[in-house]
């Protein structure tokens, strides 16, 4: 029985306890379903386990969806280095941004491609020489494309998706569980 079923029963039955009672009938669908969840904490607590294995349902399926993110770093770095007449201070800054697309695939396999920029330069501080030696900027690019099968699970769709299946087969028994108690 679908929701508009279950509610047509519960606006019924809530009909037919107002016309006996002394309350007024419910003006709205979603109040004679708030009104029967209410009364009766088996319904709510039915209710209450649907809406949590639809969200359980919702969370796998998500697992599947394409992602992308953005990276951004700063990095300075000094170190220093020790000769035998004179201490060398060297510096490095780095800017890097990046950009990731990944998919989980139905058997399991994370597939990654990722896109990074960087814009380098170095300074070295010598005390025999009158500045500093400057070397850059300089700039790279780094595409990296990744796979990643876990090998402890197993392989292939059944493996994969099972989680997924579970989490369907979860919803379906809370909703029939839901429509068995407001019967």
């Amino acid at each position: 029985m679908s929701r508009d079923g279950l509610s047509l029963s519960v606006l019924g039955l809530l009909l037919l306890a107002g016309a006996a009672g002394a309350q007024s009938a419910p003006k709205t669908l979603d109040d004679a379903l708030a009104r029967a969840v209410r009364r009766s904490p088996a319904l709510g607590a039915a209710v209450a386990e649907a809406e949590a294995a639809r969200r359980g349902l919702e969370a796998e399926a998500h697992r599947y969806r394409a992602t992308l993110d953005g990276r951004f770093g700063l990095t300075h770095t000094e170190n220093p280095s020790l000769q035998a007449n004179a201490v060398i201070v060297g510096s490095a800054d780095a800017v890097t941004l990046g950009a990731g697309l990944g998919q989980t695939l139905r058997w399991g396999t994370a597939l990654s491609l990722d896109l990074e920029l960087a814009r380098t330069s170095s300074s070295y501080v010598r005390p025999d020489t009158p500045g500093a030696l400057t070397l850059g900027p300089g700039y790279g690019m780094t595409l990296r494309l990744s796979g990643r099968q876990p090998r402890l699970q197993g392989a292939g769709a059944d493996i994969g998706e099972a989680d997924l299946r579970a989490a369907e087969r979860s919803l379906d028994t809370a909703a029939r569980a839901r429509l068995r108690v407001a019967s």
